[in-house]
């Protein structure tokens, strides 16, 4: 199978409505939408129906992590201090200690 590689560029305008398809997905889904993603699916759909078979990959730059809410994050900390003291030595100018 062959495969070729190209840059799509859209206008801010197009951008912008795709962020707020994505944001809008994003609150109905509770997950995280790129709207990379809802451009892929639109062009994919598009020229599915024209009679075209193809798969569009979306390369975003490099592995992004999931955003994740306060509450998922402090569910993570047991209060515990995993480094406790750390011995900084003795002051050598006009630190207090």
């Amino acid at each position: 199978m062959r495969s070729s590689k190209f840059s799509l560029v859209l206008p801010d305008e197009v951008r912008k409505i795709l962020d707020q398809i994505a944001t809008a997905r994003a609150k109905d889904t509770e997950q995280t939408v790129y709207a990379s993603d809802i451009a892929r699916e639109a062009i994919e759909e598009y020229l599915r129906k024209h009679g075209y078979s193809i798969r569009v990959k979306v390369d975003r730059g490099g592995y992004r992590r999931r955003r994740r809410k306060l509450d998922e994050l402090l569910a993570q900390v047991d209060g515990k201090d995993p480094y406790g003291e750390f011995d900084w030595g003795d002051a050598v100018g006009k630190e207090m200690w």
